[in-house]
């Protein structure tokens, strides 16, 4: 059974798509270092994905939702938002933007802290809709850490270091869906 919770305890944000570690992976020794949310006792997203279509009453995803999601009481560590603008005028000028932005890291303290950077993959902030989905963009993919996201765990052995979403692949299963 899939339990919808909350970004943080007594938000009712929720993302799209999230990942978090289940407990059992977890030794007992380091269950602190992970957020649990107090209804269920799940530890919180650490990934985190949100698509908004149509949705032009927020300026970006990153204005609105990064602050939610790297809240003190947020458990974040990766958060990727995506929006796509239809265009209503039957020209299919179909636009869209796509961010990535990490918690920020602390290695003097060894502690993830309530600030963020935004990947470099992440569409620039010039407009509010700023990308035609016509234009392709290969090679263009968000890197998720995955040490990042199970930290202070160590990485399974013969687990990658880095998962990717495709950009490209994202796109053109956007088009699809609007053709």
């Amino acid at each position: 059974m899939i339990i919808d919770y909350p970004l943080a305890p007594g938000d009712t944000k929720q993302p799209d798509v999230h990942w978090s570690l289940a407990k059992i992976h977890i030794p007992q020794n380091l269950m602190a270092n992970f957020a649990t949310d107090p209804t269920h006792g799940n530890i919180l997203a650490a990934f985190c994905m949100e698509v908004a279509v149509k949705n032009e009453s927020i300026p970006t995803l990153v204005d609105t939702d990064v602050p939610r999601y790297f809240a003190a009481t947020a458990a974040t560590r990766c958060w990727i938002g995506m929006k796509i603008f239809i265009d209503e005028s039957g020209k299919r000028n179909h636009r869209w933007y796509a961010a990535q932005v990490d918690r920020d890291w602390d290695p003097n303290t060894n502690t993830f802290l309530n600030t963020t950077t935004e990947n470099p993959a992440s569409f620039p902030r010039v407009t509010r809709n700023n990308q035609l989905l016509t234009v392709p963009i290969p090679g263009r993919r968000f890197q998720i850490d995955v040490q990042r996201l199970i930290h202070p765990l160590p990485l399974p052995p013969n687990q990658p270091a880095y998962f990717y979403i495709d950009l490209e692949a994202f796109r053109m299963k956007v088009l699809q869906w609007l053709l």
